[in-house]
């Protein structure tokens, strides 16, 4: 949260930081068939409501763009779990993801999304302009995205867990959603 750090050279701290969590993993030989494992076992909930929102909001045509910091086939496995989330072929999952050689070992991790790179992803893959658009997230960090979208208006949702927080985000987020509060929004839509 150091704000007297460029851009540039947090960026770059960023990426050797992940080059060190990388490097450890692929020591461990990880393989694709314990990923697999891992997704067979996905038992994880969506805040309540959330969707009645997605398929609102897809119903109108709205494309989702999940820009994660986590794992693409963790993150897609969730969401194609709970709401066909590939169905719709203008989604898109902007995440990071493992590479597997031939045997199924990982060598590499494609590292696209970090704290500090997910600010301008939507501007640096040229993203359709959007005249509306939703930038839900849960670190202060996240409104900057909405920065770098091309839309004429974006509603900032904030999700909380730290309510000693509050003022901070009622003053970045349009909309603030403490703890582990509903996705009610849904109805907001309908």
């Amino acid at each position: 949260k150091d704000m007297t750090i460029p851009f540039e050279q947090k960026k770059e701290l960023m990426s050797e930081w992940y080059k060190k969590i990388n490097d450890l993993i692929i020591s461990e030989q990880f393989t694709s068939e314990t990923l697999g494992k891992i997704l067979a076992d996905v038992d994880i909930g969506i805040r309540y409501h959330f969707k009645s929102f997605y398929y609102k909001l897809t119903s109108l045509g709205i494309p989702f763009y999940i820009i994660s910091g986590g794992i693409a086939d963790y993150v897609s496995t969730v969401l194609e779990n709970y709401c066909n989330f590939h169905s719709i072929p203008a989604n898109h999952i902007f995440s990071n993801a493992f590479v597997f050689d031939e045997d199924g070992v990982m060598i590499d991790m494609k590292k696209e999304i970090n704290t500090t790179t997910k600010k301008t992803i939507l501007r640096d893959k040229n993203m359709p302009y959007r005249r509306n658009s939703i930038v839900l997230g849960d670190l202060p960090g996240d409104t900057s995205m909405a920065q770098n979208i091309y839309a004429l208006s974006v509603i900032n949702i904030g999700f909380l867990h730290d309510v000693s927080e509050l003022i901070s985000y009622k003053s970045l987020f349009d909309v603030v959603i403490e703890g582990e509060g509903d996705f009610i929004l849904a109805d907001i839509f309908a």
